[in-house]
């Protein structure tokens, strides 16, 4: 008599004998491994990774050749790319995503492309976003995607339009202004659209929206200056306070178009909504304070929304940020931002107030 060996036979063998019911709902076997096991095991990787691409570097750098960094690059993005699409290993795939991205980079820099490298940046991370279906890796790609998107959208050198040393408008700071005004806008309205569609497990939108969360939350969020010191966040005219251009004033509040986009969305949806926003209203001009509180504003609408605590906790963080950003760098007596911070409390405490004794 043969023994049983692989489940499915065990369970056949169970039931011909009755010592199980024809009707018994069997446990789902889980492939995977528990998640300590699987960080571990990606950790490993990335620093086997990164001791390979050392060594290469190291051995491309002594040799001062050009042409070897775009062989070995070659031969990274090959061999890594080949191991990712075919091997079923966790482990080896794990290896296989820093490698290329490790291969991409030393062939950018065999061919020293100089100011071209961002569209050097911007191709390579296409072409592996639309090669390799690894979640991860079309994360990372399409951060760099964006990231370099955000770098042409930006006028004038990077972060330059946004310094403080602005001694007095000009109509090509203020044109600089409205640039960046209508790029956070596309931003916004990009990540709202894509958090209110469906996306599937597989989908490459998926990696995309998150993607976008991130890139939205360090730039227009203002998070990239604990990273990268920027000393005027993210507006030009912060050096003249109340003494604003009225157009800078009302480019503000293009910053709160997805906002106003995303609250439309679902009043239409949801008919009998639009009766509690009416005394939501007044919280609108905080959100076009700064660019960081109207995406704060745009994620909490979203988390709330959505039903998603992610992007509600996300938001709650970036409007604490982006308001403590917004009151830290803006040039007025201290007296005055007093007096503005306690009439921003007053209103919030009366509107609450006024929201709990409102009949339901």
């Amino acid at each position: 008599m043969t023994t049983p060996t692989r489940f499915d036979e065990v369970v056949a063998a169970l039931r011909a004998s009755g010592q199980l019911a024809a009707d018994a709902v069997l446990p789902v076997q889980e492939d995977s491994m528990p998640w300590p096991v699987l960080v571990l095991q990606a950790v490993a990787a990335w620093v086997a990774a990164a001791l390979l691409t050392i060594a290469v570097v190291v051995a491309a750098g002594i040799s001062g050749s050009n042409v070897l960094y775009i062989a070995c690059g070659v031969v990274l993005l090959l061999g890594a790319g080949g191991l990712l699409r075919t091997s079923k290993v966790y482990f080896l795939t794990q290896i296989a995503i820093p490698t290329v991205i490790a291969g991409a980079a030393l062939v950018i820099a065999g061919v020293d492309p100089g100011s071209s490298t961002t569209i050097w940046m911007f191709g390579f991370a296409a072409l592996l976003f639309a090669v390799f279906p690894n979640v991860l890796l079309r994360f990372i790609a399409a951060v760099t995607l964006l990231a370099v998107l955000w770098y042409w959208l930006t006028p004038g050198p990077f972060f330059a339009p946004y310094s403080t040393d602005v001694p007095a408008p000009t109509s090509g700071m203020a044109w600089r202004f409205a640039a960046g005004a209508a790029r956070d806008t596309v931003y916004g309205l990009a990540l709202w659209w894509l958090w209110v569609r469906p996306v599937g497990a597989d989908s490459p939108w998926l990696p995309v929206r998150h993607a976008l969360l991130v890139v939205a939350l360090l730039a227009i969020g203002g998070w990239a200056d604990l990273f990268i010191g920027r000393p005027g966040g993210a507006d030009p005219y912060w050096g003249m306070g109340w003494q604003q251009p009225v157009v800078i004033w009302a480019l503000r509040l293009l910053g709160l178009l997805p906002l106003l986009v995303a609250v439309v969305h679902d009043v239409r949806r949801n008919p009998g909504l639009h009766r509690w926003l009416t005394p939501l209203a007044i919280l609108l001009p905080f959100c076009a304070l700064a660019p960081g509180v109207a995406l704060a504003g745009l994620l909490v609408w979203l988390g709330l929304g959505e039903g998603r605590k992610v992007l509600l906790w996300l938001g709650v963080a970036a409007g604490v940020f982006g308001f403590a950003d917004f009151y830290g760098r803006f040039p007025v007596p201290l007296p005055d931002k007093g007096l503005l911070l306690l009439a921003i409390g007053l209103l919030l405490v009366g509107n609450w107030a006024w929201l709990r004794r409102r009949p339901a």
